[in-house]
């Protein structure tokens, strides 16, 4: 899916397919034969989310495992060679769980990224939103301020020398 950009639309840097452009963050979801994007104005971004992700039970499973293969090792050898072998399974499950998950969002909107592994760093990640923030606090203040609401047709704005 080629994205196209708005007018005046730069593209800054990309993570994990999340890019990041001048006026918007956008991801592309393909699963099989389906394809969703999902874009975020940088001025309606409220959130940015980095942690880990994991199945600690997994682990306590392990331990219970173990304890039960040190018991069965005063009766049968065999029962506890495998009850180790179910000992590293576990562990290695464990490994594999283990999830780098950023998040981004906008009201009901949210952009998800989850990385297995270490394939991608905690520092690359916070790169990323270091740039994202930098980009959604710049775009806010070099906009030009404007009034929610004003009755008359000239807006003048308040004079810093008076007690406003």
């Amino acid at each position: 899916m080629t994205r196209k950009l708005l007018r005046g639309e730069i593209p800054i840097t990309s993570w994990m397919g999340v890019t990041l452009t001048t006026h918007r963050v956008w991801q592309v979801i393909q699963q099989g034969q389906s394809t969703a994007m999902i874009s975020i104005p940088l001025d309606a971004l409220q959130w940015t989310k980095l942690g880990r992700s994991h199945l600690p039970y997994l682990l306590w499973l392990a331990l219970l495992v173990a304890l039960l293969g040190v018991v069965a090792l005063e009766h049968d050898r065999t029962v506890t060679y495998w009850l180790f072998g179910v000992v590293l399974l576990l562990l290695l499950l464990y490994g594999t769980s283990r999830r780098l998950v950023l998040s981004l969002g906008a009201g009901s909107g949210e952009i998800l990224v989850q990385v297995s592994g270490e394939s991608a760093s905690v520092e690359s990640a916070l790169d990323f939103i270091q740039q994202v923030e930098l980009q959604r606090f710049t775009s806010t203040t070099t906009a030009p301020e404007r009034p929610a609401a004003i009755s008359s047709s000239a807006w003048v704005s308040p004079d810093p020398n008076q007690g406003v």
